[in-house]
């Protein structure tokens, strides 16, 4: 799709140095519809706007952003929306996007893209390349994930220099465990490089993370406010008994978008039933600021029961950084004296050391 100009509504002079522009336009958004832009950060709701803009009858906007965090991904949003659109931004560039709002029963399913800048560019090729990866993996397509994985590292180590390579590493590569001498190598590049990013401040808790969090160490102790029932739920409390901990993300997926399993808590439907009578718990916890739609998604759904808590910071959030969890879905399996018992681990894989350790 070609760009387009918004004439009337952005300036053609290129955006102070200290800022960027952003301007867009978006198919099928109410009349009142406006679009916010909020600094890096998973919880838009607690955050300043840094600038805003109703969107016009044909559902153009132009927003100045401030760069208050220097070159980053900002956070794309429209009223009535419930997620966001992270935006590589950096200074004087003008990013453009293109989106559709689109109603699909009680919720919003949303599409959006950006273009524009070198980095909107740098930031599709990675995704591209890391996106192929994954579901030519899941697709048993070895080859052509190997060749994939390679694409998305030769991305990160041409731009050591930049944002994008130390979000890239922190957010993905670590995800991906055949990535792990690869991220190891570029955290040490990257702390020389980019030693006062935030991404570059998570791979190092990471590395220190990795060192405390092996099978045998004691589980970090957790206190969860629960869905379901609404108390606080304690590591603590549950000795005696197998603890499961499973990190979702709550995002609106296409039905073809092949999910893992794992994504949704009804996928451990059949883990809950064969765990029944069993000393083994499940704790699920979501990754997403939207609170609403959370506790819509797992109250619809029959016979997840078991307790469900939320936390909009996600990965940087305080449990998920206790354990390790660089990747959603994701599972911790705890055991009954609050030992490490794994870490990082799949759906299939929890189910087969329960089954080895419960037979």
């Amino acid at each position: 799709m070609l760009l387009f100009a918004l004439s009337g509504l952005l300036a053609a002079a290129p955006a102070p140095p200290d800022s960027a522009r952003l301007s867009g336009r978006v198919a099928h958004a109410p009349a009142t519809t406006w679009a916010y832009v909020y600094p890096p950060g998973g919880d838009t709701r607690r955050r300043v706007c840094l600038d805003s803009a109703r969107l016009d009858a044909k559902g153009r906007f132009a927003l100045r952003v401030p760069l208050t965090q220097g070159p980053e991904r900002y956070n794309l949003q429209f009223s009535g929306e419930a997620g966001y659109w992270p935006v590589p931004l950096a200074p004087g560039r003008l990013v453009q996007f293109e989106g559709d709002l689109r109603p699909s029963g009680p919720v919003k399913v949303s599409t959006g893209h950006f273009r524009g800048s070198p980095e909107t560019e740098l930031d599709d090729a990675f995704m591209a390349a890391y996106r192929t990866a994954l579901s030519s993996k899941r697709a048993g397509k070895h080859d052509k994930a190997l060749a994939a994985q390679a694409r998305a590292r030769q991305l990160v180590r041409r731009h050591p220099d930049s944002f994008l390579a130390a979000w890239w590493t922190s957010a993905f590569l670590t995800q991906d465990t055949d990535q792990r001498v690869f991220v190891d190598s570029m955290t040490t590049v990257l702390r020389q490089r980019l030693p006062d990013s935030r991404y570059t401040r998570a791979l190092l808790r990471r590395q220190q993370q990795q060192v405390a969090l092996q099978p045998g160490q004691p589980a970090p102790a957790f206190a969860l406010a629960t869905a379901l029932g609404g108390d606080s739920l304690r590591l603590a409390s549950l000795r005696g008994r197998y603890v499961v901990l499973h990190f979702w993300y709550l995002y609106q997926a296409s039905a073809s978008v092949r999910l893992a399993p794992g994504s949704r808590p009804a996928d451990l439907l059949p883990l809950y039933h064969w765990a029944q009578g069993r000393p083994v718990e499940l704790v699920s916890v979501a990754f997403t600021p939207d609170q609403l739609r959370w506790l819509a998604e797992v109250q619809r759904e029959p016979g997840v029961s078991w307790p469900q808590a939320a936390d909009a910071r996600g990965y940087r959030g305080p449990l998920a950084e206790s354990y390790g969890v660089n990747k959603a879905p994701g599972f911790v399996l705890i055991g009954p004296d609050a030992q490490l018992l794994g870490l990082g681990l799949d759906l299939d894989e929890v189910e087969k050391q329960l089954r080895q350790l419960l037979p």
